[in-house]
């Protein structure tokens, strides 16, 4: 296969180009706020791909930008500052070690939001007229963050989502009902949102996934023999690999988060890829040789090992130590995002500051370690009202509490084995919510959702399983939770075990939408 750009030295020059004076950023990949694995990989890889390749799955509108746009390659954006991915994010730092990226080299590689905000308020407003807009790929979320909706520079061009569709950009992003991802498309659509709002179900477990479907496909449709159908980046191969298998949890049946449409991207990723330059580097701890059949021959081949690929990752987003050293503050917003209850104009209340210019605001955090620890941080209900109250200013904040325990230990209490290493093949998934809403003892909007919720679990409609919760409430124990009754006034709380663990935030934020939303948010 033809020498291709290598993933250190494509960042470093979009990094150079974007720190230029004169650069505009013409097009640029973004995740969501909360920048896990997924959101951060995703944009990456498919600036990667989309830039370095001839075929591009977006246009302009216009003869002149399009005339123009081989010459401009696409700017992956961290949706989080570079030192929360430092100091914050290690299993996405182990992946970008593994790829090649050196962590203390961030600075040369990546731009970040704070960085685009600032061109955003600079060099964007100054240069370029009122017509000229930065194109935007959106990944893993399908609606422009409100950071960026005050200005009119930004335009989302192409959305990969697999989260409930909040219908903006449809100008833009139009959908595509008859868009099949195992078949060639000369030009995918703009909108690709695998999520089937009927079920609350995303239809894969991750974004990288999608990405990697547009690589398999243009591949397919530029290169004719097996040996140019190689993926062409070992690198960018394996960022999508380990994110894939993060968070499909390793295709776990138990799980149940892998859907086909992962497995064959798995599948795919190990055998369309050269892995042997991999095995020379700081990935050789998780490669290994494995025997396949060619033409009817058998050879050996280098691959990832999945399992250790998986495990240490986990391994790393899961540590005990990490998530016991962390604030209240930084636990809660190491992976929030903010939604809004669409309601009607006649029950929106200007003066109310928890509310959004389109619906109540809402506000969802996951933590990944159990309630019992996370309540004996220093401080933990006055930074939680502060967090909700002063700076998410969200109506209701709901936090997910995520862990594992061994499969050996029959009681809940003995959670010493979260997360380690030799706990994980044997491990079972656990969640808990935490609802927490404003200072109102009889605050209709809080107490409604919470009736709602479990009236849900007893409801015999047709929404299916994964609509069930099965939460079960439970004591907030206050002997252990740091003077809760400091907040007694001021904020109410609701604990529950959720009995359904494959129900994660993407599936549990449209359900709370949708019951806050049929209310109407009344008072």
């Amino acid at each position: 296969m033809k020498n291709v750009l290598s993933l250190v030295d494509f960042l470093k020059q979009t990094k150079e180009a974007a720190a230029s004076a004169n650069r505009r950023l013409t097009h640029i990949a973004i995740g969501n706020e909360a920048g896990d694995a997924d959101s951060l990989v995703s944009a990456i890889a498919h600036a990667y791909i989309a830039s370095t390749t001839t075929t591009r799955h977006y246009h302009h509108d216009d003869d002149e930008n399009k005339a123009n746009q081989d010459q401009d390659w696409i700017t992956p954006v961290l949706s989080i500052p570079r030192n929360d991915l430092q100091t914050q994010r290690p299993e996405t730092t182990l992946l970008l070690r593994l790829a090649g990226l050196d962590e203390d080299k961030l600075d040369s590689y990546f731009v970040d939001v704070n960085d685009l905000l600032s061109l955003s308020s600079s060099s964007l407003s100054s240069s370029c007229s009122s017509s000229e807009s930065t194109l935007v790929t959106l990944l893993d979320h399908n609606f422009l963050s409100d950071q960026f909706l005050s200005s009119s520079s930004w335009k989302v061009v192409e959305i990969l989502d697999h989260h409930m569709d909040t219908a903006s950009h449809l100008d833009t992003c139009p959908p595509h009902d008859n868009y099949e991802a195992n078949q060639l498309h000369p030009r995918p659509p703009r909108r690709r949102i695998a999520f089937d709002k009927d079920s609350s179900t995303a239809l894969v477990a991750s974004t990288c996934t999608l990405v990697a479907e547009g690589w398999f496909q243009q591949t397919h449709t530029q290169q004719q023999t097996q040996e140019q159908q190689q993926l062409p980046s070992p690198e960018v191969a394996l960022l999508l690999l380990g994110t894939i298998l993060l968070d499909s949890v390793n295709m776990s049946p138990a799980a149940g988060k892998g859907t086909e449409r992962d497995g064959y991207a798995i599948q795919q990723l190990l055998q369309r890829t050269d892995w042997s330059h991999l095995a020379q580097t700081s990935a050789s701890s998780i490669i290994r040789m494995k025997t396949v059949n060619n033409n009817t021959k058998q050879a050996e081949q280098v691959q990832p090992d999945t399992t250790k690929l998986f495990d240490a990752l986990q391994n790393a987003k899961f540590d005990v130590d990490f998530w016991r050293g962390l604030s209240v503050r930084d636990a809660l917003r190491l992976d929030y995002k903010a939604f809004v209850v669409p309601l009607s104009s006649s029950n929106q209340d200007d003066d109310d500051n928890n509310n959004s210019p389109g619906g109540m605001a809402l506000g969802f955090s996951s933590v990944l370690m159990p309630w019992k620890e996370f309540c004996l941080k220093p401080n933990v209900w006055k930074d939680l009202q502060q967090y909700m109250v002063q700076e998410t200013q969200v109506r209701v904040l709901v936090v997910m509490f995520t862990y594992t325990i061994s499969n050996d230990e029959n009681d809940n209490d003995k959670n010493e084995d979260q997360g380690s290493p030799s706990s994980l093949s044997s491990s079972s998934l656990q969640r808990e919510l935490l609802l927490c809403g404003p200072s109102k003892d009889d605050d209709s909007v809080f107490t409604a959702l919470v009736h709602d919720l479990l009236l849900l679990d007893k409801s015999n409609d047709d929404n299916g399983d994964a609509q069930k919760l099965q939460l079960v409430e439970q004591p907030l124990d206050d002997d252990d939770n740091n003077n809760k009754s400091s907040t007694d006034e001021t904020m109410a709380v609701r604990l529950f075990r959720q009995g359904n663990s494959k129900a994660s935030r993407k599936q549990v934020a449209p359900i709370l939408i949708r019951l806050l939303s049929e209310k109407g948010g009344n008072k």
